[in-house]
């Protein structure tokens, strides 16, 4: 495949990756709008939000890097400094967004692990940016000390495989983790009471992972055979992070069709205990007029206030289950939503 192919290529995916977020954008408005009364900066520029918008942003940056690398052939190291900066923001948006989603599931299974991941996520998103500082003195050497650009070379190429590792071996933890949750779904008894939250996270968790996976694959290919079609295995490394993007929008609203469709089940599920209780007061009333009675005429007036899903044994409780001690976790994510 020629370069002019995989610009045109690039150039569409680009164009797609670019109108995905600005849909995201007004999907998060439209949420923000329904969820609250009064709409403010506050409820719409979560961190789930901001971190997704990050990463379409960067994705589509990477493509438009792909498409203009030609424009400034005398100083490549110009083209460099953004690649890395949008590779970057990536994945370090990708790592806190990994754990604001996945946290809760991971805790759930090991506690310990848990606090270790938690301690290293201070760190990790910094180390992401490396790659970016060895960019940024490789383009000064080029300018002043040309007899040592060639270290910046190696020395960037060596923080962009740190970076890249990291990003891999955190992703590999989630998607060990996640695959193991679903399989104790199996042989858990109370599956039926695990919030769906639970499941979507995932499910949809395990997509990412793999194409996530992947992306970092065909990034690992270009720096073990540099004489290979770069720019071929940086549009496919592209075309996944893309795909990253998309599925995590996917969960955004995946995640919100479930609180929309709990909300439905909650009202049905306390008009249908409200219509029992009604039904019971007035047949205490019917047993008590027809009671036989010596000299003394009474009517009985019975007040009750409306039930609550805590006080109806048939109501369903959305999180009666096991996993019930992290649900802080989930809540802030929906928060964040």
């Amino acid at each position: 495949m020629d370069s002019s192919t995989i610009s045109y290529i690039s150039f569409a995916l680009m164009i797609s990756t670019f109108c995905g977020t600005i849909w995201f954008i007004v999907i998060s408005i439209l949420h923000s709008q329904q969820a609250k009364k009064q709409q403010t900066f506050k409820s719409i520029a979560t961190s789930y939000n901001l971190q997704l918008l990050l990463i379409g942003i960067s994705t589509t940056g990477m493509y438009l890097v792909n498409v203009c690398c030609t424009c400034v052939p005398e100083n490549p190291w110009i083209i460099q400094i953004l690649e890395d900066m949008f590779v970057a923001i990536f994945e370090s948006c990708y790592l806190m967004l990994s754990w604001g989603r996945g946290s809760s599931v991971i805790k759930f299974k090991s506690p310990k692990i848990a606090f270790v991941i938690e301690q290293a996520m201070q760190v990790f998103p910094f180390l992401c940016f490396l790659p970016v500082i060895a960019s940024i003195l490789g383009l000064v050497a080029r300018l002043h000390f040309e007899e040592i650009e060639g270290s910046f070379i190696t020395v960037e190429i060596i923080f962009s495989i740190i970076a890249g590792t990291i990003a891999v071996l955190m992703d590999a933890v989630y998607l060990i983790f996640f695959i193991l949750f679903l399989q104790s779904l199996r042989f858990d008894s109370h599956r039926n009471h695990i919030d769906i939250d639970f499941v979507t996270i995932t499910r949809y968790g395990i997509c990412v992972h793999i194409a996530i996976l992947l992306a970092f694959l065909f990034m690992a290919l270009i720096y073990a055979n540099p004489n290979s079609n770069v720019e071929l295995l940086k549009l496919f490394r592209q075309t996944f992070a893309s795909l990253v993007f998309f599925i995590l929008f996917a969960l955004k609203i995946a995640l919100r069709n479930n609180a929309i469709a709990k909300e439905k089940e909650a009202e049905l599920q306390m008009n249908e205990a409200k219509e029992a209780l009604r039904t019971q007061n007035e047949s205490k009333v019917v047993n008590v007029e027809t009671a036989p009675s010596a000299k003394t005429t009474f009517t009985l007036t019975t007040k009750s206030k409306s039930p609550s899903a805590a006080s109806i044994p048939n109501c369903k409780r959305w999180r009666s289950s096991n996993i019930d001690i992290f649900s802080d976790d989930l809540d802030q994510m929906r928060s964040n939503l």
